[in-house]
């Protein structure tokens, strides 16, 4: 059985007659993520999602988190976009707040404000470089109206890059 982190993967899952559980009914026993950047650490940048608070859920509750991501994507520093899901009550204002922190503009969709399924916004925030995450991640959910980062700090296990070649590091070690 699976915890489903959209509507598209509840589908395809169904289609193939696994059974879908609830977060509200059990934990996550593993749980694989597709990130847009990974540093070294192991944090990650999630920018295509169709819910970041669904995501963020998700990965908090895995007993062990899976990142994959292409070589190209793996490095020392995360940059880059990151999304916030923010609330659609006085996003504008949100929006003009975020922008302390780099580019930030409404993400849209056929002209329209992209609606994640758990009925809140995107807002895109280009930065150049980030210095501290964690700093990063506080400071973003306090403006009031955002709900959650697309930055994951801490919680993946393991992270398979590919590029022709599989590679997988992991922060465990076996013995």
């Amino acid at each position: 059985s699976i915890v489903p982190t959209s509507f598209e993967i509840a589908t395809i899952a169904s289609s193939f007659g696994i059974k879908l559980e609830s977060i509200n009914e059990r934990e996550v026993d593993i749980a694989i993520e597709f990130a847009d950047k990974v540093d070294l650490q192991f944090n990650y940048i999630k920018a295509d999602s169709s819910s970041l608070v669904r995501d963020k859920m998700i990965a908090q509750s895995a007993a062990e988190l899976i990142v994959v991501t292409e070589e190209k994507n793996y490095g020392e520093k995360l940059k880059g976009t990151i999304p916030f899901e923010i609330s659609t009550f006085g996003w504008k204002r949100t929006v003009n707040q975020l922008s302390v922190f780099g580019r930030a503009s409404l993400r849209m969709k056929n002209k329209k404000p992209y609606r994640t399924e758990s009925g809140n916004c995107l807002a895109d925030v280009v930065f150049d470089e980030i210095y501290d995450l964690h700093d990063l991640e506080f400071k973003g959910k306090e403006i009031p109206g955002v709900l959650e980062t697309g930055l994951f700090l801490g919680y993946a296990d393991r992270v398979i890059t590919h590029n022709g070649q599989v590679k997988i590091k992991s922060r465990m070690e076996y013995k």
